[in-house]
């Protein structure tokens, strides 16, 4: 039977208890933080599947076929954690919550702060107060935390089972999987998961910094967050605002193209915002605006902060005027975006003239 027929039968049972099944995909090479990492999972004890082949050629896939088969089946769903991650405070209880908001969805746990497009989806939904978001179908799926339904995951473990382990990146064929099998992709924001550093086993060392996008804040949320609502429908993002190396581009999203997200077409915001009914010269009046107001001086160049304003302006003016987002989650989001796009200057301060560039933003939408 085609995996698209089998759909009904791999999504989970709505309104059963949610009982999920943690498994560790685990290199050797990450000995010393395996125990820690089993401990901040508190009282779900995860089963710890091990690279079969530690000293070969590195390959997620080789792993991630052996953690998707480890099923439990008393279990409602199966989750696969990679071993260099960090779980929030009550990982466990957030974990259920979460689930059980989405109960047939594939549910990413975390999601990169450089993505193409996913790390833009994701601040749009903390800007919304949204506290889930789809993921785009062009683009990988996050799977350094990935929550399905059981039967899907023993789907998921057939199709892998296809591939050979040379294929290396699982994160692309979870993505042909759940698009065949109609399963819903989306990711909770904020993270249940951040990334920790040091080196890659998988060869990625080249991708920089892989930090979350929306990091759980730091007064953490309660777990009915993740049953609220906004009736707002969400739209489809036909673009995404990206600051790179203190540069706001806009990266259009022509999924019928055939373009894949990760392409390197990104246009400067001044030349291109008109194609998004945005005004460059009312952007920079704005900026000119608080800048005259700003009550202390703001360490960077101005340039670079005009850059910061056009992303922070644009992505508000996207959200909208929402009532009630969470604002420790907003400037969980909005942190980031300082981080990992303005490599200079006081994340603090900026991330104030962030914060007022998005309200700004949202004014003129």
């Amino acid at each position: 039977m085609p995996l698209e027929s089998r759909a009904a039968a791999i999504r989970a049972p709505v309104g059963t208890e949610i009982r999920p099944a943690l498994v560790i995909m685990h290199h050797p090479r990450r000995r010393a933080g395996l125990a820690e990492l089993v401990a901040a999972l508190g009282d779900d004890r995860p089963n710890v599947v091990v690279d079969p082949d530690p000293t070969g050629p590195p390959s997620p896939l080789r792993t991630a076929k052996r953690a998707w088969a480890a099923v439990d089946s008393r279990a409602t769903h199966h989750v696969v954690l990679q071993d260099d991650v960090a779980p929030v405070e009550r990982f466990g209880e957030h974990l259920r919550a979460v689930i059980a908001a989405r109960p047939d969805a594939a549910v990413a746990l975390y999601v990169n702060w450089r993505s193409p497009h996913n790390s833009y989806l994701a601040r749009w939904a903390a800007l919304t107060g949204r506290p889930f978001t789809d993921l785009a179908p062009h683009e990988y799926v996050p799977t350094l935390g990935l929550a399905l339904p059981t039967e899907a995951a023993v789907e998921l473990s057939r199709y892998l089972s296809g591939f050979p382990d040379d294929f290396r990146d699982d994160d692309e064929l979870v993505t042909g999987f759940c698009l065949a099998a109609g399963l819903d992709i989306v990711a909770c924001v904020p993270h249940l998961l951040d990334h920790l550093p040091g080196s890659s086993v998988a060869g990625n060392d080249d991708h920089g910094a892989r930090q979350a996008a929306v990091p759980m804040p730091a007064g953490e949320i309660p777990p009915t967050y993740w049953q609220r609502t906004v009736t707002k429908p969400p739209g489809r993002r036909r673009y995404t605002v990206d600051l790179y190396n203190s540069r706001c581009y806009l990266r259009f999203i022509r999924p019928d193209a055939g373009e894949p997200a990760r392409h390197p077409y990104s246009w400067p915001w001044a030349n291109w915002c008109g194609l998004v009914d945005a005004d460059s010269g009312h952007i920079r009046s704005r900026f000119s605006d608080w800048l005259d107001r700003a009550t202390r001086t703001v360490d960077a160049h101005p340039a670079d902060l005009l850059e910061l304003w056009a992303a922070g302006y644009l992505a508000g003016r996207d959200a909208g005027a929402v009532p009630g987002p969470a604002r420790e989650v907003v400037d969980a989001a909005l942190g980031t975006l300082v981080r990992s796009g303005v490599p200079n200057g006081s994340p603090d301060d900026l991330l104030e003239l962030c914060r007022a560039a998005v309200d700004c933003g949202r004014g003129a939408s």
